[in-house]
């Protein structure tokens, strides 16, 4: 079987293109976070994040069972199949909305009972964006796979900027409110289905072919994924879950503006393995895919060295001036995170590469122990730190993951500590065995 494979030095455009939709997606962000803390406070802005965080939970951890991930490996290595892999996506994505939905209703107020009513009203108010939720994720995965990053980003940017004029758009007209922001990002996630299913449409034209055989590599590969997502996720994202459930909502949105005013530092990575994921993938032998993991991964390094350290002489500036003197309290837990975010790049760029070589769970194992590392510090720190315990629980998290991860790829893929060091290799290297 043949493989539709992307040059490697082809991939400079494709990280180009995808850090500036990041950049642009901060941007985006960061007005859009200090608009939301500034029009909403401290607690409105927690509770928002509450609104939102379990649904999405639910939807790219739960839900998906690792699809998502699927949709891009298949439709990079096998695009000849790339009809039935779009067919099946779509079949099981509306069933994916019709279970989960049901079971996030009536769950949802046993999990936030510690809220308001108002609060729990609109996280089951904002369920309805699985349909788009579901659907238009397997969407963009499907042009990721096939690098149409173009497209990608476009769709990705459009969420982002839907958001920042929703705020706006409330604010000038003296409508700010969570019912009203709940209703928009609404109507913008379909709007997103719509422009997904667009793109998809006119760049691969895919036609209904139902092939059923494919459902269970896809499982086996997305089960895989979907336990490394989802552990990945949650090493991401713990910290705030807890908060959620055990601080008030006024330390959570602290603790929301510290990773708001950090996040350019992740999209970082993120940017990085959404093309290393895909490239490495499409390679037919595995020195291929080695040369992408070495090229994303000196790419990384250099970018960190050129943002982390202005960063962390700006935040105790920006925050007060973009937030308001109200978030100074976030000022130290994001100088933390930060810090955090520097193992945590090079953490997501590995995962990348090893979803790639077919093998999705290994990922997980990484955050299954840096999740480990994160909930015995919360349970140490949090009483005694508040937000700051938080952070420096994530610091450990990282680089925990990080060093089981350098361990993986060093004595189980034999990769040579200079490549995963310094993202430098040489052609006595030793190669990624093939995965069969």
């Amino acid at each position: 079987m043949g493989y539709c494979r992307f040059p490697v030095p082809t991939l400079s455009r494709h990280y180009a293109s995808t850090v500036a939709a990041n950049a642009a997606i901060l941007l985006l962000g960061a007005v859009s976070g200090v608009l939301a803390a500034r029009l909403l406070g401290p607690e409105g802005r927690g509770e928002l994040a509450v609104i939102i965080l379990w649904p999405s939970a639910v939807v790219y951890l739960v839900g998906s069972f690792g699809l998502h991930d699927a949709a891009t490996y298949f439709a990079a290595r096998h695009p000849e199949r790339l009809n039935a892999v779009f067919s099946l996506l779509q079949v099981l994505g509306l069933a994916q909305t019709v279970v989960f939905g049901a079971l996030a209703y009536f769950l949802l107020p046993v999990v936030l009972a510690g809220h308001r009513p108002e609060v729990i009203s609109l996280t089951r108010l904002f369920l309805l964006f699985f349909p788009a939720g579901f659907n238009s994720l397997y969407l963009l995965k499907l042009l990721q796979g096939r690098l149409q990053l173009g497209q990608y980003n476009l769709a990705r940017v459009f969420v982002a900027a839907w958001y920042t004029a929703l705020l706006v758009g409330l604010y000038l007209l003296g409508r700010v409110s969570l019912p009203w922001i709940v209703a928009g990002q609404l109507v913008g996630y379909g709007l997103a289905w719509l422009l997904h299913a667009h793109f998809v449409a006119r760049s691969l034209r895919p036609r209904w072919e139902w092939d059923p055989s494919l459902l269970s590599p896809m499982l086996r590969y997305g089960l895989k994924a979907q336990f490394s997502l989802t552990s990945s996720y949650l090493n991401l994202r713990l910290d705030q879950l807890v908060m959620s459930v055990w601080l008030p909502p006024q330390a959570l949105g602290y603790y929301v503006v510290a990773v708001v005013v950090a996040e350019p530092v992740q999209s970082i990575p993120a940017a990085i393995g959404m093309v290393t994921l895909p490239a490495a993938a499409a390679q037919e032998h595995p020195a291929g895919a080695q040369r992408v993991m070495q090229q994303s991964l000196r790419v990384v390094a250099a970018l960190l060295a050129l943002s982390v350290g202005p960063l962390l002489l700006l935040v105790p500036y920006l925050i007060p001036f973009f937030f308001g003197e109200t978030f100074a309290p976030a000022v130290s837990a994001c100088r933390v995170l930060l810090l955090a975010a520097i193992p945590m790049a090079f953490v997501m760029v590995l995962n990348d590469s090893l979803r790639a070589l077919n093998r999705p769970q290994v990922p997980g194992y990484a955050a299954l122990i840096g999740n480990g590392v994160t909930l015995i510090l919360l349970t140490l720190l949090l009483p005694r730190l508040g937000l700051l315990g938080a952070a420096y629980a994530s610091l450990a998290a990282y680089t925990t993951s990080l060093v089981f991860l350098l361990w993986y790829a060093h004595h189980r893929l034999q990769l040579s500590w200079r490549l995963l060091l310094r993202g430098v290799g040489d052609d006595s290297a030793s190669l990624i065995p093939p995965v069969r």
